[in-house]
């Protein structure tokens, strides 16, 4: 069973609202690959669709601090977890714009020092699984 610290499902909410919005919208792919993420993780859709809403009337900079915060109150491997999906979401449609891999960068070196190898290596087997 898949279990996760209490700031996660949050976490991983305000994450993909600020993914899924950095290139002003959200495809058909990144869509898919969140239900995706949201059955694999074990996170209540209903719940996840709450958590966007409630930072929708937030500003970017807003979500983006509550975001980092939530992050860092994550372990370090939900933290690599959380943008290993990111970077799929991001990618999903073939291509990763330069304001999304910007964030991702952002959140992964700065904020949290994280490897980005790391990431890459929880990535791979996401990957896969999306593909298969």
């Amino acid at each position: 069973m898949v279990t996760h610290s209490e700031k996660f499902t949050e976490a991983i909410a305000s994450l993909y609202y600020l993914i899924s919005s950095a290139d002003g919208e959200i495809s058909d792919f990144e869509k898919r690959i969140c239900e995706h993420m949201l059955e694999t993780e074990k996170i209540n859709e209903k719940d996840f669709n709450q958590l966007i809403g409630s930072i929708e009337h937030l500003s970017h900079d807003d979500v983006y601090a509550k975001c980092v915060k939530l992050l860092n109150a994550c372990p370090k491997e939900e933290q690599i977890r959380a943008l290993a999906w990111m970077r799929n979401i991001a990618n999903s449609d073939g291509f990763m714009a330069k304001e999304e891999w910007a964030l991702i960068f952002k959140i992964y070196k700065r904020e949290l020092q994280l490897n980005l190898k790391d990431i890459i290596d929880c990535d791979l087997p996401i990957h896969a699984g999306l593909a298969g």
